[in-house]
């Protein structure tokens, strides 16, 4: 069912999941009109990060008269920054729960998009491939591959990171707990749950490079930044790429 009652009795249903061990300002985002709508967005957080991360840009859409789903990833936006819940993070089930949000917001709106950044943006060029009735599905600096890895040495970095022990490892070794920055997001990140979204971003891959493939939503559009030193940005390119190469005409790129 995709009314809009059944949305957000679904939508409440995720909310109940924000405990109080979630941070306040990490929980799940509904702004809705009190209705169906023409348009409904879902927005999905980066990597160790959480609903905030996108919470300006829920606001501005809802006030164009959109209805809105900001919300927050599995073992992401705990109160505990230093939670070790992202190492048990797997790809089935981050896939799975994309999918899911994409539902509740057919309930939402007649018309659908998905936006997703970092793990999000993964998560949206995956939907893309699964999701028929995705009407627009923007992903921002998709994690398709690391920086500096050799494509070859990828599956073995994401086998050994998934048997060997989980490390956490921070994004700033100086200051560690300390960082700079929203005090919201995490640290420090799990191998594990890195070699998890490396195993979604496989199947990205994977699937685009078959024989005349192409994206099952309505339209994507790639957002890359030339001066991203956190993600290989020629990894997502190539994606977009192979799908224009197929005749998807409905895949435009832009590079910041």
């Amino acid at each position: 069912m995709r009314d809009y009652e059944t949305a957000v009795a679904r939508v409440s249903w995720l909310q109940a999941l924000d405990t109080e061990a979630i941070n306040p300002l990490c929980r799940t985002q509904l702004l809705t009109h009190g209705r169906k709508v023409e348009r409904a967005i879902v927005f999905l957080h980066g990597f160790t990060n959480c609903p905030r991360q996108f919470a300006g840009l829920a606001q501005t859409f809802f006030e164009r008269g959109w209805n809105v789903l900001n919300v927050r990833l599995p073992h992401h936006g705990l109160r505990d920054r230093l939670t070790g819940d992202l190492a048990n993070m797997r790809a089935e089930e981050m896939v799975a729960f994309t999918a899911s949000v994409v539902d509740m917001a057919h309930g939402l709106g007649e018309h659908v998009s998905l936006t997703g950044l970092s793990l999000g943006g993964t998560l949206a060029l995956r939907a893309a491939q699964l999701c028929p009735d995705l009407d627009r599905a923007i992903s921002i600096a998709p994690m398709i591959a690391p920086p500096n890895v050799p494509r070859l040495a990828l599956p073995v970095l994401v086998g050994s990171a998934r048997v060997l022990p989980n490390v956490f490892i921070w994004w700033d070794r100086k200051t560690k707990a300390r960082i700079p920055g929203p005090q919201h997001a995490y640290p420090r990140f799990a191998s594990r749950g890195l070699a998890e979204m490396l195993i979604i971003a496989a199947q990205v891959r994977a699937d685009a490079f078959r024989a005349g493939a192409r994206p099952l939503a309505r339209s994507v559009l790639l957002v890359t930044n030339a001066a991203d030193p956190a993600v290989d940005s020629a990894a997502a390119t190539a994606v977009a790429a192979r799908w224009q190469a197929n005749g998807a005409s409905n895949v435009e790129t832009y590079e910041f």
